[in-house]
C-alpha cells in the first residue's frame, strides 16, 4: 500500500508537498548543505526540502538502465532544477545524465576513488582459509590486503 501511495504522489506531482510536510513533522529543516547521495527518492527528498544548498550525487548511468527516474521523468526534471550542483561519478555517467536530463551547467565529475578493475581482478584470486565448520567463523580483511586495492 505504501509503495502505491508513493507512486501516486510522485506521478501526480503531490510528492513535493508531501515531502515538505514529512520534513516538518520529522524536524528536518534549514540545513546549510544537504546531499542526496543515492539516486531516486533521496533525490526527491533533498530537492523538495528547504536547505540552503543542495547537491545531488549521480551513481547510475541513466541511459543503460531503466530507473524510477524514467517512470516519473516530469517530477524528476522539476526536482533536478532545485539543485545547486549535481555530481557524477564518471565522465560517462555525466554524459548520460546530460543527454537524458540536461543541466550541463550544474554537473561536474568526481571520479570514484575505487579501482573497480583491480577489485575484480583481486576477487578472482584464490585464497586458502582454514575454517572450522562446526563453529561460527568471522573473517576480516587485513589492512595489507586493502592497501593493494587503494
Amino acid at each position: 500500500m505504501k509503495k502505491a501511495f508513493m507512486s501516486f504522489m510522485i506521478k501526480t506531482g503531490l510528492i513535493e508537498k508531501y515531502i515538505q510536510y514529512a520534513r516538518k513533522k520529522l524536524n528536518i529543516l534549514n540545513y546549510d548543505v544537504e546531499i542526496a547521495f543515492k539516486d531516486g527518492f533521496c533525490t526527491l527528498f533533498t530537492a523538495f526540502g528547504d536547505s540552503k544548498k543542495k547537491i545531488n550525487w549521480v551513481h547510475s548511468d541513466y541511459m543503460v538502465k531503466r530507473f524510477t527516474v524514467d517512470k516519473y521523468k516530469n517530477t524528476f526534471m522539476k526536482c533536478f532544477e532545485k539543485f545547486d550542483a549535481i555530481v557524477a561519478l564518471s565522465e560517462d555517467i555525466k554524459k548520460s545524465f546530460v543527454t537524458k536530463y540536461g543541466h550541463e551547467h550544474l554537473i561536474s565529475v568526481v571520479n570514484n576513488y575505487l579501482n573497480d578493475k583491480r577489485i575484480i581482478d583481486m576477487s578472482n584470486e584464490t585464497v586458502e582459509v582454514d575454517l572450522d565448520k562446526s563453529k561460527l567463523n568471522l573473517v576480516c580483511v587485513r589492512k595489507t590486503l586493502l592497501s593493494k586495492i587503494f
